[in-house]
């Protein structure tokens, strides 16, 4: 005899045997419930002629043995299989409606029929429940795929922004003219806050800025820098503000950096990079109104607020710095605005 494990067994050959097993089970219930409608359709004469014959009764232990068998058949797979996914949905559910069609029927004309329904149609329920939570962990899977999808959808923006943004700055087209210090601090800002900073707060990693510490240096806009063993900050600063082409040009990278701006308007800045932009701004000044050493005097100015910034670095130390300070700054204003959204 076939059992409901040689289903199970089959079926990781050819899935949609259980559906039909399970649909064929239910089936012998319509066949009980045919049987007895034959028996109240037929004439009174042919009723008395089926009694006298016997044949009334085989029809009565027909309907009472198909129901018996199917209704421990189908119990039987149903208890068994509704821990399982061997089993769609959509067959339970199929499963349910013919069952409850079929008993609004007996229940019309066989009171024993029905009470031996009751019986499945606790099963019933008991799918009904095991399949509404499969349903819910459906609904939480599918969740899980939309924010997987949107978390991929982000990473292949921030990646496209971040390689574009590198390229046009390894081949001079953003940033040109500026302090090299200027550029990396710009870029870093750029970088942090466009999609790759946005993915980089959602991720909760440091790759991105890791990748740009790394694509930084091995840029040829980088060069020259490299080649400088030990870095004095303030003194790097100044030299070039000093040989800067164009003035007007550090104005406005000042003015980016938050010059200018009311405290509750301008970024909150890293230590480094607020004594870059206090020392941009002082260079933009008159002589008369220039300190002697204008990035000295912002170092100072930093150390007090909003940290320590070293005199000296390595090339390495002060790109990682930077970078990682405009990558600070960019995740709180976006942990800020989020704050005020949902409040």
């Amino acid at each position: 005899m076939t059992t409901t494990t040689d289903v199970s067994r089959i079926a990781q050959e050819l899935p949609p045997i259980a559906d039909r097993a399970l649909l064929e089970l239910a089936n012998s219930l319509v066949v009980a419930d045919d049987l007895n409608a034959f028996r109240r359709e037929q004439s009174a004469i042919g009723g008395i002629v089926a009694r006298i014959t016997g044949s009334d009764r085989k029809r009565a232990l027909l309907t009472e043995r198909a129901l018996t068998d199917g209704q421990r058949a189908l119990v039987s797979w149903l208890t068994e299989v509704s821990g399982h996914v061997t089993v769609t949905d959509l067959a339970v559910a199929e499963v349910a409606r013919h069952v409850q069609e079929t008993r609004r029927r007996i229940d019309r004309t066989a009171d024993r029929a029905a009470a031996q329904l009751g019986e499945l149609a606790e099963v019933v329920a008991m799918i009904a429940e095991a399949c509404e939570e499969r349903i819910g962990s459906l609904d939480a899977r599918v969740s899980a795929l939309e924010e997987a999808q949107l978390m991929l959808h982000l990473r292949l923006d921030a990646d496209s922004a971040f390689e574009l943004a590198l390229e046009r700055w390894s081949a001079g087209r953003t940033y040109p003219g500026l302090p090299w210090i200027l550029q990396i601090v710009l870029l870093a800002g750029e970088i942090a806050q466009g999609p790759a900073g946005r993915y980089a707060r959602l991720n909760g990693t440091d790759t991105v800025s890791d990748r740009l510490v790394h694509r930084i240096l091995a840029s040829p806009r980088s060069a020259a820098v490299l080649e400088r063993p030990g870095i004095v900050i303030t003194r790097m600063i100044d030299d070039d503000c000093r040989d800067a082409p164009d003035a007007g040009r550090l104005r406005l990278v000042a003015e980016i950096l938050g010059a200018g701006l009311q405290p509750g308007l301008a970024p909150e800045l890293g230590p480094l990079v607020s004594m870059v932009a206090n020392a941009t701004e002082l260079w933009t000044r008159p002589d008369s109104e220039r300190p002697p050493e204008p990035a000295a005097a912002a170092r100072e100015l930093a150390i007090r607020r909003p940290g320590w910034v070293p005199r000296t670095s390595d090339p390495y130390s002060l790109v990682e710095r930077v970078v990682r300070e405009q990558a600070e700054a960019a995740r709180k204003r976006r942990d800020a605005l989020a704050a005020e959204q949902q409040s």
